[in-house]
């Protein structure tokens, strides 16, 4: 086999963005508390399936699995569950940065899943009082 260190590898990067408006049936949570210098955040829960995109890469031979390894980005959908099988609805504290009316970040969670199905979600969020 000419595969680096004689093994097939194969990696799938699921993407996906959008507004949390678009998530129906839930609702965000924003807490200032100005004792503590601290932002508590509450993201919606996504009780339904979320559309991302799956890329497949791989260097396995052809025949390797009874259905074939797709080609280039696929559309897919799915409901992102946490490590214990709960819906995901990421909250988190962050302190103060400035002054309170306008704050933003970057959280990460870590989601579980079946037969490896688990990854990291990234929140990007902006808190801003108009």
């Amino acid at each position: 086999m000419s595969l680096p260190r004689q093994r097939c590898t194969r990696d799938e990067v699921r993407q996906g963005s959008g507004p949390l408006a678009a998530i129906k049936g839930s609702a965000a949570m924003a807490e200032v508390d100005t004792g503590k210098s601290t932002l508590s955040l509450q993201l919606p829960m996504a009780a339904e399936a979320l559309a991302y995109t799956e890329t497949i890469t791989t260097d396995e031979p052809e025949g390797t699995h009874s259905v074939p390894t797709p080609k280039g980005p696929q559309q897919r959908q799915r409901v992102f569950l946490q490590a214990d099988g709960q819906p995901m609805a990421p909250a988190f504290i962050v302190p103060l940065t400035g002054g309170w009316r306008s704050q933003s970040g970057v959280q990460t969670r870590k989601f579980g899943g079946a037969n490896e199905d688990g990854g990291t979600l990234t929140v990007r969020w902006r808190f801003q009082v108009q």
